[in-house]
């Protein structure tokens, strides 16, 4: 981590996973189904599952499985 990042962090307060939660469901109530707030909300969702199949990997090959995964939905969700 930079000292520009290290001092971002400190300054920057970061958000709990409540308030997370509660931005979350206050964009799901504005979205329409099959809009382009949906689809991006589907893909933090997705994004959210990859980083939580990674963290509980316990073996190489799960973990390889993760992080291609991960990838795979990020690459996605950037070029969305």
């Amino acid at each position: 981590m930079s000292l520009i990042d290290k001092a971002l962090a400190a300054i920057t307060p970061q958000p709990s996973a409540e308030k997370r939660a509660e931005a979350t469901e206050n964009a799901r109530a504005v979205a329409s189904r099959g809009d382009w707030l949906s689809a991006v909300l589907d893909h933090h969702d997705q994004i959210r599952e990859a980083f939580a199949v990674g963290r509980a990997a316990r073996t190489a090959a799960e973990r390889t499985a993760a992080m291609k995964a991960l990838a795979l939905v990020l690459n996605g969700h950037s070029l969305a």
